[in-house]
């Protein structure tokens, strides 16, 4: 398991604490001194660290790890000398800026000063490289010794491989590592040895390979083989991959990640139906492995489990709906979702925030910006089920039903956290890393949308609370037509409920109501001069006449208008939405444009009187004779299509 660290140095020193321990049980343990030797010499106590590490030699008598280990200090040493030799070679350039003023300008000007090394410092170099070359002498020497020491054994050839190694030959170490394997096959430190080399050479198929070979010494696992099928399923190397995975389930045939796998290389190939057969022997397997340790009589409450133990299977589900729905069954494809969410009360409290690495499957990608694939958490996976299933009741047309999902979903995300403030530390704790990811803000998205539908601009709002940090790239420009939509949906029904709310006669007593009366019928009069006065410039040109459909081109608007102008200047709008119809007089102020190609068109405005005497105004533009653009006064585009 990965630990916090504070620093190497503080590591080193619990390091040294341990061994101290110890050598307090037993003063002479070699190992336990050289050990202690390496540690002080990595923090630079030299002189404590050398004075270890001979009482340890002189101890140690032929104990082939003992000399193995002294061999590694000496070896260590002598790379700390070489290394110190070479910083005193060089030569150190130092760099200081200052300004200076010229009589045509202000200058910046670097002065770089070098100092070669000094003849005490090369001496003292050359006595360094003397040095270190004695250690790696007495380095050899102990290696040499510890391989007579261990001859008959497999430490024999594990000291000779290191040897072969300090001094460069990787075959010939590779090749007596592969010697040791063949002829002590139950040796773990040999297997691993050779594991380790293939790492360190670049040779990485062998690696896991071995390693495959490694582990079966400890327990069963098919995780070496599982790592190669990986890879060769992101290379899209179809067949390499299925027999990366033959392999694994001769090591482990329970498990299964296996057929999980092989699940996503059947769906890459486009073999829909191996591929649900393969989901399903990975769901059949993971339920299996799950009954194993619980009580054969179930009881009311369901028995609570860390969420990693569920991961696998939730992502099986989600594939095998996935598959389903692209096949035409959305029916089976919407119950394999909401089988995934009855893990949900089968969680531990606190699920939310748990990393679901169990979930992670080869064809997962990386987030924007990020170089390799991470795990989600909890309640993003669970936020993922919800959305899914509230698709697929959308387009089946259960709408309700869809829009419960989505708020189930959305639920798990920012709002979570409306009002409350984000707090983090250093270590890594937060109380935010339980909010689910993109698929929250997503189901928000849609749940905003569908309450607006219904005409819940309050609701609306609130669904989007901080979406935007989260949301799919793909969503973005839609989100902004949506609050723009949301934010004029509920300027015109705040204005509505004002218009509502007026009454003529609010606050005024029974004597100033008849003035109030004779106030309103004057109001009136002028309303009709205005329409009147206006009725008689009103005039139209011909391409305007007709019936025209008007659309906001904020899809979220529900604004479509039937706007009809006929030849004697009346006009009519109709407004679906609002279900009410406006009617009045137009006039219309023309202007013509010579297009690039050659030909006119045509745009201006039409002022609109309606029968209260208000005067609004719309600017318009021909695309072509039948399809204009349409600007209302509120800043609203609209398309016009002549029906």
């Amino acid at each position: 398991y990965y630990r916090w660290q504070e620093s190497k140095e503080k590591e080193r020193l619990r390091a040294i604490e341990i061994l101290e321990r110890a050598l307090t049980l037993n003063p002479k343990h070699v190992k336990a001194m050289i050990q202690k030797a390496i540690a002080l010499s990595l923090l630079k106590r030299y002189d404590e660290a050398e004075q270890i590490a001979d009482q340890a030699l002189t101890l140690s008598g032929n104990d082939p790890d003992a000399l193995r280990l002294y061999a590694k200090f000496r070896s260590m040493r002598a790379n700390q000398y070489s290394a110190e030799a070479s910083s005193l070679r060089q030569t150190e350039c130092t760099s200081s800026t200052s300004t200076e003023t010229r009589y045509d300008g202000i200058y910046e000007v670097t002065t770089t000063t070098c100092y070669p090394p000094s003849p005490a410092d090369l001496e003292r170099a050359n006595q360094l490289d003397a040095a270190a070359a004695g250690l790696r002498e007495k380095a050899r020497s102990a290696m040499e010794a510890a391989i007579k020491a261990a001859r008959g054994t497999v430490d024999r050839y594990l000291i000779q491989a290191d040897l072969h190694i300090w001094s460069g030959h990787y075959d010939d170490a590779q090749q007596t590592l592969m010697d040791a394997v063949k002829l002590y096959p139950e040796s773990l430190e040999a297997q691993d040895a050779l594991v380790d080399l293939y790492a360190k050479t670049g040779q990485g198929v062998k690696a896991e390979e071995q390693q495959a070979i490694a582990r079966k010494l400890i327990h069963t696992t098919a995780a070496p083989m599982l790592r190669l099928a990986w890879d060769q399923i992101t290379k899209t190397a179809w067949q390499g991959a299925k027999g990366r995975l033959a392999a694994a389930r001769q090591l482990d045939p329970v498990d299964a990640r296996i057929p999980a796998y092989l699940g996503v290389a059947y769906e890459e190939e486009g073999k829909t139906k191996e591929a649900i057969a393969a989901f399903q022997v990975a769901l059949a397997l993971e339920e299996a492995r799950l009954l194993l340790d619980e009580p054969s009589v179930k009881s009311g409450t369901p028995m609570t489990r860390d969420p990693l133990d569920f991961g696998l299977a939730i992502q099986s589900y989600f594939h095998l709906a996935h598959l389903l729905a692209q096949a035409g069954k959305q029916k089976e494809g919407l119950d394999q979702y909401l089988a995934s969410l009855r893990y949900e009360p089968r969680m531990l409290l606190g699920w939310e925030s748990w990393q679901m690495f169990t979930a992670m499957l080869p064809d997962q990608q990386p987030e924007k910006g990020v170089v390799t694939i991470a795990p989600v958490n909890a309640a993003t996976l669970i936020a993922e089920a919800h959305l899914n299933a509230g698709k697929l009741l959308a387009s089946m047309g259960r709408q309700d039903e869809a829009i419960q999902q989505f708020s189930d979903a959305a639920r798990l995300g920012p709002q979570r956290m409306a009002g409350i403030p984000m707090v983090g530390n250093a270590q890594g704790d937060t109380n935010f890393g339980g909010l689910a990811g993109a698929p929250a803000s997503e189901a928000s998205f849609y749940l905003a949308q569908s309450l607006l539908a219904k005409g819940d601009t309050e609701g609306a709002s609130r669904a989007l609370y901080e979406v935007g940090r989260t949301i799919p790239e793909h969503l973005r420009s839609d989100l902004n037509q949506l609050n723009m939509a949301i934010a004029r949906a509920h300027s015109q029904s705040q204005q509505q409920v004002q218009e509502q709310e007026q009454e003529p006669y609010a606050g005024m007593s029974q004597e100033q109501r008849p003035y109030a009366d004779r106030q309103n019928q004057q109001q009136r009069k002028r309303q009709q001069v205005v329409l009147q006065h206006f009725a008689s410039q009103a005039k139209v040109v011909p391409e305007l006449v007709g019936i025209w459909e008007m659309s906001p081109d904020n899809k979220f608007l529900p604004l479509k208008k039937t706007l009809t102008i006929e030849s004697n200047a009346n006009f009519t709008i109709v407004s679906q939405s609002e279900g009410s119809t406006l009617r009045g007089k137009v006039a219309v102020q023309q202007e013509r444009n010579r297009a690039q190609g050659g030909s006119n068109t045509s745009n201006g405005q039409i002022m609109m009187c309606d029968e209260s005497g208000e005067i609004t105004t719309m600017w318009y533009e021909f695309v072509d004779r039948n399809h204009m653009k349409i600007t209302d006064m509120d800043g609203t585009n609209y398309e016009a299509v002549r029906r």
